[in-house]
């Protein structure tokens, strides 16, 4: 929330301190990384479909479920292209796949 002059809201009394706010948004987001990690986490060894979104020292793509999967690059996929992989790991706030068929 960011107050805006000539809005009721950029006049409200009791405004929370700009440092609380800070700390707030830091606390949600170490629970988000926590909690995408635990969910990611679930899908070791899971086969999902993936769509192929573009290429970075691999093949990024994404799930149904929008989980983000990235595919080691010698596996010559295409963006656009369906991929199924298996998931091997999670790291770096992706899901490691490698394909069963392309």
């Amino acid at each position: 929330f960011s107050p805006r002059p000539g809005t009721a809201a950029g006049e409200m009394p009791h405004m929370v301190p700009s440092y609380v706010v800070k700390e707030r948004m830091r606390i949600l987001q170490a629970l988000n990384v926590v909690k995408k990690s635990h969910y990611a986490e679930k899908f070791k060894g899971k086969e999902l479909d993936v769509l192929i979104e573009g290429f970075d020292e691999g093949y990024i793509g994404v799930s149904d479920n929008y989980l983000k999967i990235a595919i080691p690059p010698q596996y010559g996929l295409k963006r656009g292209s369906m991929a199924h992989v298996r998931i091997e790991e999670y790291g770096k706030g992706r899901l490691i796949g490698i394909p069963l068929r392309a």
